[in-house]
């Protein structure tokens, strides 16, 4: 394998640890910072507004500037805000903290998807992306496993002050690395015109449609992310050691299903692929909202999950498949900006509903929103084929 994409497979092992340890901490925030449910589901929401801010300009500074600085960036960011938190002890810088992490995952993705779609060939950009979003898996499974065993011991603030130090020394694999160049010459006319002919050549109606879909799922899919470990602690009595314990198989699983879905889409393709995990999502709710014992419980969560991480691959290849060479990084800031919308306002609606009636409501919200997204994925895949 190219020690190209090694260095960005790696990349995205460690900009998505922490990917879930500040949602699965949630209920520990409500007792120590004394938070109401609106109050804490701010951590979750403000981190992604700021996040909201990043997409668009992430995108254009990879298509200028190429892949390799903006990598760089992540991990400095992601690695110094990890520090931060560590030694925090109030609510808010610990938001600003986080939202600071999260700013890394935009960076990462929009340069690290980019190259990879661009090393890779038509033909095995959904099987590449299988790896990278296993490794990404990995990275997740990593901080939750982390928090599950030094939080009862030394304190949650340890998985971010450990997790700090390899984050920081894998700019030296990047320094070293020789990640694609932008594709753009420098001598071209740039200003507020060119980007909107840029997005206006991007977004197409095919594209828009694709758009729309990705947000319905990230929407039903984050309901479930979100509230899952306060779930677990508030209703069915776990410790927060076990709830992130069971929460970690969400990426543990994601490993393997990235794998499954990767070959799939070389097999059946990307959108049928697409179609068949968002399916798989909306039936193996049922059953995760029904069970009452723990190894049922725990069998069912790892049935949703499996095809709730199945998602990514075909979504990336998809992606690609329906942008420009050249304005890659544009693309993939266009489709993590809609998304992102989705997740940012979800915690709130979500917590306000949850408000008026109980913690069970993440179920049907989530079947609802998902069986949309299904159907419209159906109209995509029946009248608008990216091939």
């Amino acid at each position: 394998m190219k020690r190209e994409f090694i260095t960005v497979f790696g990349t995205h092992m460690f900009v998505e640890v922490f990917l879930f340890v500040h949602l699965a901490l949630i209920p520990t925030f409500i007792k120590e910072f004394n938070l109401n449910l609106f109050q804490a589901s701010l951590i979750a929401t403000i981190p992604n507004l700021v996040i909201l801010l990043s997409y668009m300009p992430a995108g254009l500074l990879v298509d200028k500037i190429g892949a390799k600085p903006m990598l760089l960036i992540s991990m400095l960011l992601e690695g110094t805000a990890a520090l931060c938190i560590s030694q925090l002890r109030d609510y808010l810088p610990l938001i600003l903290a986080v939202s600071l992490i999260k700013v890394s995952s935009p960076i990462y993705h929009t340069s690290g998807l980019s190259a990879i779609s661009k090393m890779s060939t038509s033909n095995s950009t959904g099987k590449v992306m299988g790896f990278h979003n296993a490794l990404g898996s990995l990275g997740s499974a990593f901080g939750l496993l982390s928090l599950s065993i030094l939080g009862g011991t030394l304190g949650w603030r340890s998985v971010y002050l450990l997790w700090s130090i390899p984050i920081l020394m894998w700019c030296l694999p990047i320094l070293k690395s020789e990640v694609g160049k932008p594709e753009r010459s420098p001598d071209k006319d740039r200003g507020e015109k060119t980007f909107f002919r840029d997005l206006k050549s991007v977004l197409t109606f095919s594209f828009a449609l694709f758009l729309l879909i990705v947000a319905l799922r990230n929407f039903g899919a984050s309901v479930i992310s979100t509230f899952m470990t306060t779930y677990l602690v508030e209703l069915r009595n776990f410790s927060q050691e076990d709830a992130s314990m069971i929460f970690a198989l969400g990426p543990l699983t994601g490993i393997l299903s990235s794998l499954v879905s990767g070959y799939l889409c070389s097999k059946l393709g990307d959108t049928e692929t697409l179609l068949l995990m968002v399916v798989g999502s909306i039936l193996s709710l049922f059953p995760l909202a029904l069970t009452r014992g723990l190894v049922l419980l725990m069998l069912c969560y790892f049935v949703y999950s499996f095809f709730n991480n199945g998602v990514w691959s075909p979504i990336g290849s998809l992606v690609a498949a329906l942008t420009p060479s050249s304005k890659r990084g544009l693309g993939y800031s266009s489709y993590f900006l809609i998304g992102g919308v989705a997740s940012t306002i979800q915690p709130t609606i979500t917590a306000i509903i949850i408000g008026y009636t109980s913690l069970n409501a993440i179920f049907p919200i989530a079947i609802g929103i998902l069986t949309a997204c299904a159907a419209l994925l159906t109209l995509f895949y029946h009248g608008f084929k990216p091939y």
